[in-house]
């Protein structure tokens, strides 16, 4: 596939740009669609890695973290109506959590959580009655002593932890945003 899909709501790839490019024809051919999810966007760095892993030199490493930087981007200059959700794992360095990318140029130079406004990481709770899985909304420090960097504007959620259900967080969103 070379082209954005026009039709449907479904696209299964890691190319850089065919993500942006689709990404930018639902921002302009698409106004049924009111909520992109990038999933495990940590996999578009990892098949470009792997795709790349016998070439010497550091370009690979700038090529990668420049075509990630341009899907975020484009995802979050999108217009309002439209919800950018990025997902990805997270990564923990020096006792702090962090959202999970290869090679330094985005930890160091961009620092990917500081380009989004609300920044959940899932935790969960597992007991005799089962497991449950949560979102944390702002900074904490877990049972392991690890910052969890989450965040969000104050007065968006009323909890730290809330159940993990996007629905639910997109409707505290819109609003928080109608004031």
């Amino acid at each position: 596939i070379t082209k954005p899909p026009t039709e449907g709501n479904y696209l299964a790839t890691t190319d850089s740009a065919l993500i942006v490019k689709t990404l930018q024809y639902i921002n302009s051919n698409r106004p049924d669609i009111k909520n992109v999810v990038l999933d495990d966007a940590q996999y578009i760095m990892s098949e470009e890695f792997m795709a790349n892993a016998l070439k010497s030199g550091y370009d690979k490493f700038n090529k990668m973290a420049k075509n990630m930087y341009d899907i975020i981007n484009m995802g979050l200059n999108m217009k309002d109506s439209i919800n950018f959700i990025m997902l990805t794992h997270d990564d923990e360095e020096e006792g702090k959590s962090k959202i999970k990318t290869l090679g330094k140029m985005l930890d160091d130079k961009v620092n990917l959580a500081g380009l989004f406004t609300v920044v959940l990481y899932t935790t969960t709770k597992t007991n005799m009655q089962g497991t449950t899985y949560h979102f944390v909304t702002n900074k904490y420090i877990d049972d392991r002593g690890i910052h969890i960097m989450a965040k969000s504007p104050v007065g968006m959620f009323e909890e730290r932890l809330i159940p993990n259900d996007m629905g639910l967080v997109l409707d505290k969103i819109e609003e928080y945003n109608k004031g």
